[in-house]
């Protein structure tokens, strides 16, 4: 007789390891979790824990945008344009808006990365107050001559 190598059969199963660890993955980015520390792990599971919250607010906002057109249209082409000039301009200060957050996120994220959480939170608490003085110089223009933004 001879010997025939014996193939072990694959139960059905088998992948399933993968696959529940994406789904592990994914329920732990949309519940969150508090006590997390990124900088341990893999690097590619830490980006999709931290993108997809945002990815999801980025979803919900165009939603937002297309029911806001969808129950303005009702009203008229002047109005239509009004939202579309409006999502536009918020497009605008969220690009204003991701650009501060990068920066202080980069800031934060060395100092943790350094094990100098001290440094950390001052850095974070110096962008936050250059942040929150950022909407008040971007809505000046506006402010002071309304008439002449609306043209």
């Amino acid at each position: 007789m001879e010997d025939t190598p014996v193939t072990p059969t694959v139960s059905p199963r088998a992948g399933g390891g993968r696959i529940s660890r994406v789904w592990a993955t994914l329920r732990e980015a949309v519940r969150g979790s508090q006590h997390r520390d990124y900088t341990e792990g893999p690097i590619g599971r830490a980006v999709i824990l931290l993108a997809i919250p945002m990815v999801a607010e980025m979803v919900m906002e165009s939603v937002f945008a297309i029911a806001d057109i969808f129950w303005v249209s009702k009203l008229g082409a002047d109005s239509v344009a009004t939202v579309g000039i409006t999502e536009s301009m918020l497009a605008l200060i969220y690009a204003v808006a991701i650009g501060v957050s990068i920066s202080a996120t980069a800031t934060v994220a060395r100092r943790i990365g350094e094990k100098d959480p001290e440094h950390a939170a001052t850095g974070r608490s110096r962008r936050s107050r250059s942040g929150s003085r950022s909407p008040f110089r971007s809505g000046s223009p506006g402010r002071s001559s309304p008439r002449s933004c609306s043209r």
